[in-house]
């Protein structure tokens, strides 16, 4: 029969490959960003810049995101920096 697309993407996360690349991306790749987004307010502000993107966000939920998405990520980098 027919192939839904949620069971063909099942069916690819489960291969190794597709599995290093996730290992890597939480692993590897997010503690690498994380830093480097939100090292000050403007970064931050910049990385949340996607949310003009969601479609079903109205202007003012984007306005509410990004800015509240970018205070947080950056008064949480700050509290990394303290803890080390």
């Amino acid at each position: 029969g027919r192939q839904w697309p949620a069971q063909k993407l099942l069916e690819q996360v489960k291969s190794e490959e597709v599995q290093r690349w996730l290992t890597f991306c939480d692993t590897k790749l997010a503690v690498l960003m994380f830093p480097n987004l939100t090292r000050n307010f403007s970064e931050s502000f910049e990385a949340f810049g996607y949310v003009n993107d969601v479609p079903h966000f109205s202007g003012m939920e984007k306005i509410q995101n990004r800015i509240v998405g970018s205070v947080a990520m950056w008064l949480a980098n700050g509290k990394l920096k303290k803890g080390q």
